[in-house]
């Protein structure tokens, strides 16, 4: 069954900063000078990719494989002997080469993101190669009007990503509140008090209300929002209200 996906912006950004430059020493490394041909390198989701007729070779195993693919054969003869490429014959010694220059890419870009090398190539093609829904980035190696292509499954760039910072630890809801405090109202309806009786009231003057002892009292928050009901009630020395909700 084929895995469904898509690559990240992370992925896609640890990709552009290791495989170029892998690309381009590899290049120093094994291929002749071409001063004719422009190399453009670049790196993005593999549905860019228009897979019709391509040959491909691939290793590694599970969700953390690297196929290697071109146009046609001579595409890695171009690429590995450059102007050269011509006049090449096709025996043993150069195919091997090629074949060398291939696992060479293969093991310099593994290594870039911190893979094991691989002793070899199979001449497998990767599964739905430029479909939808693909966790695969697309190294694309433009040689002039020919190229080179790589599909690298997403699970080979876990060890280039930053890692992830610790979450913060769940906490029970009364500690996380601790020692916040909030204005309580209380609701009490009074009766009707003369506007000239305001200005004369004082700590220990008494108020009558309308509500009786026997009806419940409203708990608001200092926004109005409703928290309680309750009942007239005392505590030791202290009137208090007795939450019933």
């Amino acid at each position: 069954m084929r895995l469904l996906g898509f690559i990240g912006a992370s992925r896609l950004a640890a990709a552009r900063d290791a495989l170029p430059a892998q690309v381009e020493a590899w290049r120093e490394q094994w291929c002749f000078a071409d001063e004719a041909t422009v190399w453009n390198i670049r790196c993005e989701a593999e549905q860019a990719l228009d897979a019709n007729d391509l040959h491909w070779q691939q290793a590694g195993q599970a969700n953390r494989r690297l196929a290697v693919g071109s146009r046609t054969a001579d595409s890695w003869r171009r690429a590995v002997f450059g102007p050269h490429a011509a006049q090449l014959p096709d025996d043993t010694s150069a195919r091997h080469l090629l074949e060398q220059a291939r696992l060479a890419l293969v093991n310099a870009l593994l290594q870039a993101l911190g893979q094991s090398p691989v002793p070899g190539l199979s001449d497998t093609a990767p599964e739905a190669p430029g479909a939808v829904l693909s966790p695969r980035v697309l190294l694309r190696i433009e040689l002039g009007d020919d190229a080179l292509y790589c599909l690298l499954d997403a699970a080979l760039f876990d060890s280039a990503l930053p890692p992830l910072a610790t979450p913060a630890a769940l906490v029970e809801r009364k500690q996380a509140i601790g020692g916040a405090r909030v204005r309580l109202t209380l609701q009490l309806p009074l009766t009707e008090l003369a506007l000239g009786d305001i200005d004369g009231l004082s700590p220990g003057d008494v108020l009558r209300a309308k509500s009786r002892l026997d009806q419940p009292l409203t708990l608001a928050s200092e926004s109005g929002d409703v928290l309680a009901k309750g009942y007239l009630a005392r505590q030791q020395d202290r009137l208090a209200l007795q939450l019933t909700k």
